[in-house]
């Protein structure tokens, strides 16, 4: 049998992949590996109207390892409440998911600057709870504006929202350094 040059390349990582794969087995088999990611339950996403103590049940019921933080409820509770609420969180093996960015980038200026006036007591009512991440997406068109004006937009709002995020997070970062 001739060896191709093509046959010859792929021999040893042929190889080095099944002794990867043998490896991945012994280690699968002593404990389960690590992830960086978990299924999150984030019931307004998905058009599922729920309350956030409904959202916990329904993340058990289904095999959701966490839920969307609710900074709204968050706020109307005691520190008594609240503590309540994350404890049947930990008793039932959930953790925060990234909340909603709670600013309305996507419509009219007045909405946005509503809602980045609004974006820091909103993120001392998630830093309260203990969740510190927000997300969003971002629409690569409008009805009205250009792809480059849409573009811009969004760049100068979420630029805007992201100054105010970083310096929630600087503080929350200070208040939690000496704990």
């Amino acid at each position: 049998m001739e060896m191709s040059r093509r046959y010859f390349l792929s021999t040893p990582a042929l190889i080095a992949g099944l002794g990867q794969l043998d490896t991945f087995r012994l280690n699968a088999a002593d404990a389960p590996l690590a992830r960086r990611f978990f299924m999150d339950l984030s019931c307004g996403r998905i058009g599922v109207k729920a309350t956030f103590l409904e959202s916990i049940d329904l993340a058990v019921r289904h095999g959701f390892e966490g839920v969307d933080p609710d900074a709204k409820y968050f706020g109307q509770l005691s520190d008594l409440q609240l503590g309540e609420v994350l404890a049947q969180m930990k008793a039932k093996g959930l953790r925060f998911g990234p909340a909603s960015l709670p600013v309305d980038f996507r419509k009219d200026d007045a909405t946005f600057h509503e809602g980045l006036k609004t974006l820091p007591e909103t993120c001392k009512a998630l830093e309260r709870a203990g969740g510190w991440r927000v997300s969003t997406y971002v629409l690569s068109f409008d009805r009205n504006l250009s792809y480059l004006q849409n573009f811009r937009s969004h760049a100068y709002r979420l630029r805007a929202c992201a100054q105010i995020l970083k310096i929630m997070a600087k503080n929350w970062a200070s208040n939690t350094s000496g704990r």
